[in-house]
């Protein structure tokens, strides 16, 4: 590991400057998109997408999240090892589930609106699980070169994929396919920078230096597992949850929305998301709690001026989407305007989430129970009450932005404490 960490600001930029063309290749692909696939099939992959993601929250039980913080480099290196070998039982454990459901009920009949494209889980889960080990290996040097380039070959390749089988007609099973391709392009760009020295240093893992970490790691990494699921269940509820009330055009709507609006953004809080926690993490192995504070509230406050950009857009939804995606999907255009205040809690809070650092994870496990079950509520009360399918999004919104905002407040608290020591 490099002796000399580049800074915050140098990190961020490096990445920010990367995701450029990740960012800009899914807006700029939408209108063929909307042109090539129907909404329903865009359901269809939305709901595949948030399968896997709940998946992935424990496929490594977040083993990934802790290599970071581990000050000492073997030791580092041995629990990426040992999420590793979880990540290889979680997606057989996946497979063999699959399997059974098959013989036994048929996946037509388990899942109508995906079927058999489910056996194709296992791999989007093992291709997400590899990318989040390797990215925690590069957050814990410092450098995330790597981490953006994946991010950039990994969506090059989606854009592409997603518009040779739309124009072979392959409907949702070319977006689904396109899916799984395209996370092991951008899995396989992140191993092929990790290094000769990590290659080295894997071989010399034993069973003894694996119960190690296991002993002194396995406590926060099952905390971080918990908040991961939680986590994951919250922010893929609205999907899962629309899909059982509301049909697979609506569904649809949303989910392109989600990805040519929420995933660009998501794209750009979470380069400044790991370059942040690469900074607290450094500060917390020092004990350099005031300056961890300072850096949270000036980023915050910078944020803050973005989402108000970011609503500025959201509001210009239902005249600008129909004219470009088609008018089929004119829709779409209030679905964005209603997820604005989800957007706003993603852009200027979770970027900067740092709890791990400071092992609060049950904090952020307890945040992110209370947004699931306000957008479950939210989109469940809409639908009982007959509110229709757009107050719906927009309950739904406003209630993962009210968690942001307590996680702000847990984080300034949190940062009190420790400053105070």
């Amino acid at each position: 590991m490099s002796t000399v960490k580049p800074t915050f600001r140098a990190n961020f930029s490096r990445v920010a400057r990367a995701n450029l063309i990740a960012l800009a290749l899914p807006v700029l692909a939408a209108p063929i998109l909307s042109r090539l696939f129907l909404p329903s099939d865009f359901a269809s992959l939305a709901v595949f997408v948030a399968i896997a993601a709940v998946i992935g929250a424990f496929a490594t039980w977040r083993f990934d999240w802790v290599v970071p913080n581990e000050p000492d480099a073997v030791r580092a290196k041995t629990l990426f090892v040992l999420g590793g070998c979880v990540l290889v039982f979680s997606t057989l454990v996946v497979l063999v589930v699959l399997c059974v459901a098959q013989v036994a009920v048929g996946l037509e009949t388990w899942s109508a609106q995906l079927g058999l494209l489910l056996l194709l889980l296992p791999l989007l889960v093992l291709a997400g699980g590899l990318r989040d080990l390797f990215s925690g290996w590069f957050v814990r040097r410092g450098d995330l070169t790597a981490v953006s380039r994946a991010t950039v070959s990994r969506s090059v390749a989606n854009v592409l994929l997603s518009i040779g089988s739309g124009a072979a007609r392959m409907g949702a099973t070319g977006l689904i396919g396109a899916a799984v391709l395209s996370a092991w392009a951008g899995s396989y760009t992140l191993a092929r920078h990790s290094g000769v020295k990590l290659r080295d240093a894997l071989g010399g893992v034993s069973r003894l230096s694996l119960r190690s970490v296991l002993r002194a790691h396995g406590r926060t990494a099952t905390w971080s597992t918990a908040v991961s699921i939680l986590n994951a269940l919250s922010l893929n509820a609205p999907v899962l949850v629309l899909a059982v009330f509301f049909s697979p055009v609506q569904v649809g709507w949303y989910a392109l929305i989600n990805r040519t609006a929420a995933a660009p953004i998501s794209a750009v809080t979470a380069a400044l998301a790991q370059s942040f926690w690469s900074l607290a993490a450094d500060h917390a192995r020092r004990h350099e709690y005031e300056e961890i504070a300072q850096a949270y509230q000036r980023v915050t406050r910078r944020l803050a001026v973005a989402a108000l950009v970011v609503v500025g857009l959201c509001l210009t939804g239902p005249i600008v989407v129909g004219p470009i995606l088609g008018s089929e999907w004119a829709g779409a255009g209030f679905v964005l305007m209603a997820m604005a205040p989800m957007l706003v809690g993603n852009v200027m809070f979770s970027p900067t989430n740092h709890l791990v650092v400071f092992d609060k994870q049950h904090l952020q496990l307890a945040v992110d129970l209370l947004r699931l079950l306000l957008v479950i509520g939210a989109i469940s009360s809409a639908y009982y009450l007959d509110l229709g399918f757009y107050v719906a999004v927009f309950l739904a919104s406003t209630g993962s932005l009210a968690a942001h905002t307590l996680l702000f407040f847990l984080h300034v608290k949190v940062h009190g404490s420790n400053v105070s020591r």
